[in-house]
This record gives C-alpha cells, sequence and structure tokens, in this order.
C-alpha cells in the first residue's frame, strides 16, 4: 500500500486480527508496528532493539527471534488460543503507543539536542 490516507491506513488496521513484524535489526524507529499497537492489534515482533525500545517490560508483544519463521507460528497460534494473552497485549499495545504522542518525541528530541551543545 502506497500512499494511504490517515482513514484508510485507520480502515486497514482495524480489518486485521494480528499484526506481523518480521524485521531485522536496521528496522529504524518501526512506525508501523507502533500504528499496529496504537490500533488495539495484538502484534508479533522481533526481538529488535527498535521494537524492544517501545517499552521496557516487553509484556506489549509477542516478541519471536529473527530468522524463527517456526516462533512467529507459534505465537499466531498462542494468541487464537489464549484469548487472555492476546487483550492483555491489546491493552499494553495502546498504553505503549500512548507514550508515543508527538508533543512527547519533539520534547524528547530538543531535549537529545541540547544535551549535545
Amino acid at each position: 500500500y502506497i500512499n494511504l490516507k490517515e482513514k484508510e491506513m485507520a480502515d486497514l488496521y482495524r480489518n486485521m486480527d494480528i499484526f506481523i513484524s518480521s524485521s531485522l535489526e536496521g528496522e529504524g524507529f518501526g512506525l508501523p508496528a507502533m500504528e499496529a499497537l496504537a490500533s488495539g492489534l495484538p502484534s508479533i515482533l522481533t526481538e529488535i532493539s527498535s521494537y524492544r525500545n517501545f517499552g521496557a517490560t516487553g509484556d506489549f508483544a509477542y516478541f519471536v527471534p529473527t530468522h524463527r519463521p517456526d516462533r512467529i507460528a507459534e505465537g499466531v497460534l498462542a494468541f487464537v488460543k489464549d484469548r487472555g494473552l492476546r487483550e492483555r497485549c491489546q491493552e499494553r499495545g495502546i498504553d505503549v503507543a500512548k507514550g508515543f504522542t508527538l508533543e512527547k518525541t519533539k520534547k524528547d528530541l530538543l531535549n537529545f539536542v541540547e544535551s549535545l551543545m
């Protein structure tokens, strides 16, 4: 999908049951994963620093090692079979995403730039 409007992107996420990202290190911030968390999607994410840095506890997603499609499949089955796990990840994902507002991001960036001076 290219150049989706904000509403179209929200509709796309609303029509998903589970979000899966098998990204490797070097991903950058990981905006699609953050959007999925903000949308309340139970998410399966690889254990890369970009995603781990979203939150200290790691309880907001089902984390799997990189290069392990078998573990991704286990995550899908875990979400399908365990409603409690799915709901906890949905709730925590929304909580984590709330910590990444535009205002907070601007403040953090300004603080970082000031620390360099």
